[in-house]
């Protein structure tokens, strides 16, 4: 196994794409497994032409490992490097898994320039050394690192499927027990009032910014002049507040806070006027998101993407309020029940996070040597 430049290997691809082919971008590529994702490449212009067998190189934040071996005829957004394989020299399905290893990739990384947007250069690429065994050798180790990382890619599939189907227990289990209740049904509006707490002239929020060492940002107006970021449109949070993304509420995402703060203007903030709720049951019963999309949203014709969820609407949300001694009771089994759960998640989010780092040591050591591949004369 000889150690050559990588630039001896590959030429890199310049020509520019002058048609409307299919364009592909950094988005459209899984980070350190070399597979597509469905997403195509949303971008103006000319790309990199690549065709079938040239390999895709995300320069820009290496570290991600975005790289692809191609299959199909295509442009290439302008942060990847497109690579063709010397056929005298390599292997494309060799060079697509040396893309994806830690000995090819930590010397690029540690060499990019530019603190916000870091890129690899060519210039730079083209120097790293990298172990190059026989032809014969190279399709071993592909079609060795072919079958091995399938088999990995399978567990871990079916690990993320098992993660899926937990979290739908959890939420169907959650929805469940507050839901399933014959109790009074009260409107939020009866329960919480909305704040508007930002007092005069931003006084007191621009309080709670230095109570948390945060200094607002600013605002360019006229030249080089900077003024304070209007502060009138943030809201102070408390422990026991109602706190809602206007956008995403219809996915769950509002609640209770246990803390005190700050939030923006895209969020609807209501403060507690009763004490008829239990704040651990309310969070539970309001993170339903079924219940805001058909309690307050109905059948509005607007995509998801495009709701938003105002307090007019959100106060007429009904809720079920059973005595508080049962919602404490609801709340412990709901604490034990997604315990459980959770803690199936962080096992499997494990399995998941080691069989990665198996895969990435298992691609490293097969392109640089130091694993037998099994059937092959050393």
């Amino acid at each position: 196994m000889s150690v050559i430049p990588f630039g001896r290997a590959v030429e890199l691809v310049t020509e520019r794409s002058s048609d409307d082919r299919w364009k592909l971008g950094l988005e459209s590529i899984e980070s350190g497994t070399g597979r597509l994702n469905d997403v195509e490449g949303d971008y103006s212009g000319e790309g990199v032409a690549f065709e079938v067998g040239d390999l895709l190189f995300g320069k820009l934040r290496p570290y991600l490992a975005k790289s692809w071996l191609a299959t199909q005829p295509g442009a290439a957004v302008g942060d990847f490097h497109v690579y063709r394989a010397r056929q005298a020299t390599a292997d494309p399905r060799f060079l697509k898994y040396l893309l994806l290893s830690s000995s090819f990739l930590d010397p690029i990384v540690s060499s990019v320039y530019g603190a916000k947007m870091p890129r690899a250069s060519w210039d730079f690429v083209r120097s790293v050394a990298i172990h190059v065994p026989s032809m014969e050798l190279q399709a071993a180790i592909a079609d060795y690192l072919d079958r091995e990382t399938a088999q990995i890619d399978m567990l871990i599939a079916k690990q993320e499927q098992l993660i899926d189907l937990l979290r739908l227990r959890r939420t169907s289990f959650r929805s469940t027990i507050v839901e399933g209740q014959n109790t009074r049904m009260m409107k939020l509006k009866n329960l919480f009032e909305p704040s508007s707490q930002t007092s005069a002239g931003g006084e007191e929020v621009l309080s709670v910014f230095r109570e948390f060492g945060i200094v607002p940002k600013s605002s360019k107006e006229g030249n080089n002049n900077r003024t304070p970021e209007d502060v009138s449109r943030y809201l102070i949070v408390q422990p026991g507040d109602l706190v809602v993304n206007k956008m995403k509420a219809w996915q769950g995402s509002l609640g209770i806070s246990k803390y005190s703060g700050i939030v923006s203007g895209d969020y609807e903030v209501a403060r507690p006027i009763s004490s008829l709720l239990d704040a651990d049951y309310a969070h539970a019963v309001l993170r339903s998101a079924r219940r805001i999309s058909e309690y307050a949203l109905g059948s509005t014709g607007i995509r998801p993407s495009q709701w938003r969820l105002y307090w007019p609407a959100l106060s007429n949300v009904e809720i079920p309020v059973p005595p508080l001694e049962k919602q404490l009771k609801i709340v412990a089994r709901l604490d034990a029940e997604t315990a459980k759960i959770d803690a199936l998640i962080a096992k499997a989010e494990q399995f998941i996070a080691l069989s990665k780092e198996r895969r990435a040591a298992l691609i490293t050591a097969a392109v640089t040597g130091q694993l037998e591949i099994p059937g092959v004369a050393a």
